[in-house]
């Protein structure tokens, strides 16, 4: 339980400036049943908040994966094609 804590304190931590109002949750405050899930569970967990911020804020994802591709703000880069 305590390296669940531990990772929910993370989240809130790196996360906060992110999400309004999740630096402000406190751990005593969860239901029971949240715990439990977040105890058990924390990979899944973990997933569940990147595809939350993800469908929230694509642009966290979109526009690293774009830049990783070649492209930039105004069209393609020159010089970075990976194709021969």
């Amino acid at each position: 339980m305590n390296q669940a804590k531990a990772a929910f304190e993370v989240a809130q931590k790196v996360s906060g400036c992110v999400v309004t109002g999740l630096q402000g949750i406190n751990w005593e405050d969860l239901p029971n049943h949240v715990k439990e899930h977040i105890a058990q569970n924390p990979t899944m967990t973990a997933f569940q908040i990147i595809t939350l911020v993800a469908a929230f804020i694509p642009g966290l994802v979109a526009a690293p994966a774009l830049a990783w591709m070649g492209f930039s703000s105004i069209g393609p880069v020159a010089g970075k094609s990976d194709v021969s």
